[in-house]
């Protein structure tokens, strides 16, 4: 849960990034907005649920990458925390299921 909400509030972050840039006409626009940004991504650490600093620049870097598209990122984004998740539970289950002892009580 952590992980996915991190990365959905980089892509909130990478689209403030984009509209303040359409609005902010002067030579360092970029480098004050993404000052701001990086702060505010770090400062959101604190609040458990965003507590995942990495994930946060990995939506950010995403929405960047991805053209600022952001409905196909938050869509990639939930799509690729469900998939891991589920690939998550299987290798638990073959785990168990290949590595338990015979006879062994399992928990």
């Amino acid at each position: 849960m952590n992980a996915l909400s991190a990365n959905l509030s980089g892509v909130i972050w990478a689209m403030i990034i984009f509209f303040v840039l359409g609005a902010w006409h002067f030579k360092f626009a970029m480098a004050i907005i993404v000052l701001i940004a990086v702060i505010g991504m770090c400062v959101q650490a604190g609040w458990k649920v965003l507590s995942f600093i990495p994930d946060s620049f990995i939506g950010c870097g995403a929405t960047f990458g991805n053209n600022f598209d952001w409905k196909a990122t938050v869509i990639a984004s939930i799509v690729g925390g469900v998939l891991g998740y589920l690939m998550e539970l299987g290798a638990n289950y073959i785990f168990k299921g290949f590595f338990t002892k015979k006879g062994a009580v399992s928990k």
